[in-house]
Formats: structure tokens, C-alpha cells, sequence
């Protein structure tokens, strides 16, 4: 829809508050939720708790590990 408005109207009109805060627009954004939200959880979340268990040594195998004699 976006596109045959840039087409008939230029990008400028495309990209306005009047079409893009129009029914349909705000609409198809609703359906992109459960996308995004499989990609937070799905991606984003490990990712940053990898990051963090990194950064912190958490469930690190020398934290863990009994002390050399």
C-alpha cells in the first residue's frame, strides 16, 4: 500500500502523519507484533544474557571448579 502511494503521490506523501497514521497502516502494524515478539525472545533475549553471563562469569566453569591443591 505504501509503495502504490509512493508511486501516485511521491515519498514525501508516503511517509506523512496523515497516510501513515490512517487505519490500515497502524493496522499491519499490529499484525508485525508476533514477529517481533518471537524475535525478541527468541533472539535479542539470549543474546543479551549470553552477553551479560559473559561479561559477569556467571555459570563460568572456573567459578565452579574446586580449587587446585
Amino acid at each position: 500500500m505504501q509503495l502504490m502511494d509512493v508511486a501516485q503521490n511521491g515519498y514525501w506523501h508516503a511517509r506523512s502523519l496523515p497516510c501513515t497514521g490512517s487505519h490500515w497502516p497502524q493496522l499491519s502494524e499490529w499484525f508485525l507484533l508476533p514477529g517481533d515478539v518471537v524475535f525478541i525472545v527468541f533472539g535479542a533475549v539470549p543474546v543479551v544474557a549470553g552477553v551479560l553471563s559473559a561479561y559477569t562469569g556467571l555459570w563460568s566453569r572456573r567459578a565452579t571448579a574446586a580449587p587446585a591443591r
